[in-house]
């Protein structure tokens, strides 16, 4: 079972003096073999899934930025730079495969699993647990759906998680009074370079960073005093680490010509992207397919947060080494439970209701729990719960799903074709097959740079695939416009000053897949409004599925979704298309 190791608490011991076959070592023996057959098996479905439409985006503004262009202003994007020169330095180095930045991606979740396991390590937890507590992380990031992999949250918690083990490490040193006021100072330099980097990638990561660096200074008051040389040493050379960093990545925006067109992003336009994902309707929609997706890992919040609560509420309130005849908490869980608890605070107050955003603190919980789970807890209760949490994991777990697993020597013979990554999807916001279909007609027309425009977020893989520049700095001009409505003009001047000559729609979008030019949908009062809006209202060259591709005539005086359309269910999906892109569809 999952976490039942820890609950017996066994030692390490037993390595220490040879016995290699008792109980504990075999238990963790265990743990890493699961983890071995958990890869074998899962690995190779995992790297021949699908990119996401985010991963794309990315891709497109790294191979833009390389060629010469100035993010931002020949790019739009309503996010920090980190995540692009990522990409940059990742399809520089490792080429432009999607198995390439999924190998990457999974590296990533290795590297945060291991400093996990660092972690656990601060507060001698034994090895079985730390063996099966691996197995059950990996097991979580498996099994979530397309959507998760290579998003900026799970990447930047390397980073963050670095910093923070480097505060660990700081206050262990300062609070056995090891430490001088140049030490200290070079510690929180590194700590403050890992942060600022993160920030690079989602400047959400600094309130984890403030309530770390906030509770750390109250444990060592409370436990050394007051010493205004340290708390210095440790403020400047954050503050050095913080400026540096800040700089070179300004530096670099000033350099490329991308300093004014990104302060034109962060002030005149995110107001208005932040103002659409905090509305209370969508937000509403997305719950219950978010709580769907999510299930059963959510529960882990129900356990950890109340442990982290409580873990952190003594913390804070002692204030000597004892209490009683009770210990404190080892350090490391109250800086992991303070690190989870403001890593969640952001993510459900500050953020959208997005499945990736909600990665990193399940890690984080998962981690919490093994190691403040009561160990006084009735073990048959203990036991029932944890063996009814395992059985439903595992019966929703896609890795276990028979269709999948067929697909496993495929995968090591052929990749990530188009058939694969269909069959493998957990999310149908992208058709690959029929997607290649369009893309095989494209390039017969042999398109330049500028002359195609994908218009929908699912049909952006075309410009990697066919190698064109976008037709405007708006890499799917629907999802700006919906996102950003005070700013459809100027997407829809770039659309009409564009050289494009084709447009490639997704009629999924619509939350129907009707063919909405039948004559019978023509005379639809909801048919008509919608033909009315650019790309709609152009002619058809082509079709596969749910993609056309029309040929661009204008006018672009309308274009979908049009605000004031919002009477009826389908004009209501065409405004909030999100409703329907993050469900797991079925498609006929």
């Amino acid at each position: 079972m999952l976490f039942l190791p820890e609950l017996k608490l066994p030692n390490d011991t037993a390595l220490a003096t040879g016995h290699v076959l008792d109980s504990p070592n075999r238990a963790a023996f265990a743990g890493w073999t699961a983890l071995f057959v958990l890869f074998a098996v899962a690995a190779p479905l995992f790297v021949c899934m699908a990119p996401e439409v985010d991963v794309t985006l990315y891709d497109i503004a790294a191979r833009n930025v390389l060629r010469g262009q100035v993010l931002y202003r020949d790019l739009f994007d309503n996010n920090f730079p980190g995540i692009v020169w990522l990409h940059m330095a990742i399809r520089s180095v490792f080429g432009w495969s999607s198995e390439a930045i999924r190998l990457v991606d999974l590296s990533f979740v290795a590297g945060n699993v291991a400093l996990l396991v660092c972690w656990m390590r601060s507060w001698q937890s034994s090895a079985a647990a730390r063996a099966w507590t691996a197995f059950t992380l990996f097991a979580f990031y498996l099994g979530t759906s397309e959507w998760c992999h290579c998003q900026r949250d799970v990447w930047m918690l390397v980073l963050a998680q670095l910093a923070a083990l480097v505060r660990l490490r700081k206050l262990e040193r300062l609070l056995a009074g090891n430490s001088t006021a140049m030490s200290a100072f070079y510690h929180s330099i590194l700590e403050g370079l890992f942060w600022s980097a993160a920030v690079w990638i989602k400047p959400h990561v600094i309130i984890p960073a403030a309530a770390l660096w906030a509770v750390s200074q109250l444990m060592w008051y409370r436990h050394a005093g007051w010493s205004g040389r340290l708390w210095m040493a440790d403020s400047f050379g954050l503050l050095a680490a913080v400026l540096a960093v800040g700089a070179i990545g300004i530096a670099w925006l000033h350099m490329t010509g991308a300093w004014s067109s990104f302060l034109d992003v962060m002030f005149n336009w995110n107001p208005e992207y932040v103002s659409h994902g905090r509305n209370a309707g969508l937000r509403f929609l997305r719950i219950e397919l978010f709580v769907d997706r999510m299930w059963p890992w959510l529960l882990v919040h129900a356990v950890a947060m109340p442990l982290a609560v409580v873990c952190l509420f003594e913390a804070c309130s002692r204030s000597a080494e004892h209490d009683g005849d009770r210990k404190f908490h080892p350090r490391g869980l109250v800086l992991l439970s303070t690190f989870y608890v403001a890593w969640m605070a952001q993510a459900v107050l500050l953020q959208n209701l997005l499945d990736y955003i909600h990665v990193p603190p399940l890690l984080l919980g998962i981690v919490v729990i093994v190691g403040l789970w009561p160990r006084k807890l009735v073990p048959s209760a203990t036991k029932i719960a944890f063996t009814t949490f395992v059985l439903v994991a595992a019966l929703k777990h896609p890795m276990l799903e028979p269709q999948r697993l067929r697909l496993w020597p495929r995968c090591l013979q052929e990749g990530s074709t188009a058939e694969i990554r269909d069959l493998l999807a957990l999310t149908r916001r992208t058709s690959w097959e029929d997607l290649a279909k369009v893309g095989d007609y494209l390039s017969d027309l042999e398109l330049r740079d500028g002359e195609l425009t994908c218009y929908n977020n699912p049909t952006n893989p075309l410009y990697l695939a066919l190698n064109l520049q976008p037709s405007t700095r708006f890499v799917y001009p629907d999802n700006v416009m919906r996102c950003n409505p005070g700013h459809r003009d100027e997407v829809r001047r770039d659309l009409a000053a564009s050289k494009q000559r084709v447009v490639v729609s997704d009629l999924y979008l619509l939350g129907s897949n009707a063919n909405l030019y039948s004559s019978e949908s023509r005379k639809s009062p909801d048919a008509e409004a919608i033909l009315r809006q650019f790309p709609w209202s152009q002619p058809i060259l082509f079709r596969s599925g749910r993609y056309l591709v029309h040929r661009v005539t204008g006018p672009f005086d309308r274009c979908w979704p049009e605000p004031a359309v919002r009477s009826d269910p389908i004009r209501n999906a065409a405004n909030s298309a999100e409703t329907t892109l993050i469900h797991r569809i079925t498609m006929p």
